[in-house]
Order: structure tokens, then C-alpha cells, then sequence
């Protein structure tokens, strides 16, 4: 999951369009600077990235990728259909400008930065160092296969339908965020590895609910070590299997 999840930020043109902003620019017949669109695109990253934290805690995980993914696929087609009719450009010439710096606040918002905030969330503790290194390598090489790419791509198919092409890869992003990964906010560890072993997603109601009990019972003095605490998590991760199997025997 975390490897699709880099492979759709790095074949989604989000490094393209931060590497190459000026060329990208000027291709589109931008009339302003081209350097100047590339500090656009850096600060839109900068000012974007201090709202991260807060975006994910508020909307969650799932649905910050799929606003993100679903924008940049926009983005995307828009500039493709820049290069496809010129015409386009020349009633609006800011247009590929906003497209850029658009695509940039939208892939920070989430398709950029999400799999390096999940990568902390969803391997098990026991494999969790060797997980994210493996995980980071590939997802490095993903960015610098398509970095290098690019030029080639550019001269083969142009730029305008290496834009489409871009646009579809972000679309099959939507639906592998939506279908695959999972919402991991408000879930514990023990929580999150139940629902990779038995495929039973839990609402943020339930979520809520176990939270709420246990930080209750916790206040109580119920619970006398962390110990305890973490044999709750089991015992309560134990009745999600027991109530995924009896369900799947019901079907």
C-alpha cells in the first residue's frame, strides 16, 4: 500500500512540476518570468506545508488525498488542455500559471506529504525500521526514474499529453486511495494492524467510543500500569476478529 501510495506521488508530476516549473512555464507561453513561477511554486509549497498538520488532524488521512488527487488531476488537464488548444492560453494567460501554482497547493495538501505521514502509522513496531527505509527507497527511485524520464517523455508524446498523462495517473490515484488505503486517524497501532489482518474497516464513531471508555476507566484508576492498558487494546482487537469471522462465516 505505502509503495502504490509513492509510486501515485511521484507519477503524478508533482516533482516534474517542481523541477521543471520554469521550463513548464515557458512552454506554456507564460508572458511573465519563468524564474518567477518558480518561486511561486516554492512559496505556494512553504505557506502550504505550516497547514498540513492541522488539515490531516481535521479532515483525515483518506479524505485530504482525495480532495489533493482529485485537484491536481484538474490542474493537470487544464494545462494539457493549454498545450492541446493555444487558444486557451491566449484568452487567459494566467491560466497555466494558476494551473501550476494550483497543482502545487493541492499535492502538498495531501498526495505529497501523505505517505511520509503515514509511513509512521501503519507498518507493525517489529519491522517498522527496515519497513520505512525499503519503503523510502523505492519511493526515491520512483522520483528519480521520473525526473529523468521526463525530457525523453516530453520529446516522444509532447508536452501537452505528457500533462493528460500525468492527469490520469493522479485520477487512478483518487480511486487507490479511496479503495486501498485505509483512515488511520484517531486509530491506535493495535487498531490499524487488525484492520490489515482481517479487512474490517471501524468508523470514527467506534473509534471515538473505545477512546472515550478507556480514558474514562483510565481516569478511574482502573488501569495500574501501561501494561494493562495495552492488553485492553488486544482484548478489544481479539473481539474484532472474532466479529469479523463470524461475519464472514454468515456470508
Amino acid at each position: 500500500m505505502m509503495i502504490g501510495l509513492f509510486f501515485f506521488q511521484q507519477c503524478s508530476g508533482i516533482v516534474v512540476v517542481i523541477v521543471f516549473a520554469a521550463q513548464i512555464a515557458t512552454r506554456a507561453g507564460v508572458s511573465a518570468d519563468p524564474l518567477l513561477v518558480a518561486v511561486f511554486v516554492g512559496v505556494a509549497r512553504i505557506v502550504t506545508t505550516f497547514f498540513m498538520g492541522a488539515i490531516f488532524e481535521k479532515w483525515g488521512r483518506r479524505p485530504a488525498g482525495i480532495v489533493s488527487a482529485t485537484g491536481m488531476t484538474v490542474c493537470m488537464l487544464i494545462l494539457a488542455a493549454n498545450g492541446w488548444w493555444p487558444a486557451i492560453g491566449q484568452h487567459v494567460p494566467l491560466l497555466p500559471v494558476v494551473a501550476i501554482v494550483l497543482h502545487i497547493i493541492f499535492s502538498t495538501m495531501g498526495l505529497l506529504t501523505l505517505p511520509f505521514f503515514m509511513i509512521s502509522e501503519v507498518f507493525p513496531q517489529r519491522v517498522r525500521g527496515s519497513a520505512n527505509g525499503f519503503t523510502l527507497c523505492i519511493g526515491l527511485l520512483f522520483s528519480f526514474s521520473v525526473v529523468k524520464l521526463y525530457p525523453t517523455m516530453e520529446t516522444l508524446i509532447g508536452t501537452a499529453n505528457s500533462f493528460a498523462f500525468f492527469g490520469a495517473i493522479s485520477l487512478l490515484g483518487v480511486a487507490f486511495i479511496y479503495f486501498i488505503v485505509p483512515e488511520t486517524k484517531g486509530r491506535t497501532l493495535l487498531e490499524i494492524e487488525n484492520y490489515f489482518r482481517t479487512g474490517r474497516k471501524v468508523s470514527n464513531a467506534e473509534v471515538a467510543r473505545r477512546q472515550s471508555q478507556i480514558a474514562m476507566e483510565e481516569a478511574a484508576g482502573i488501569y495500574r500500569s501501561d501494561l494493562e492498558l495495552n492488553e485492553v487494546f488486544l482484548k478489544l482487537s481479539k473481539v474484532d476478529d472474532e466479529l469479523g469471522k463470524t461475519v464472514n462465516g454468515k456470508e
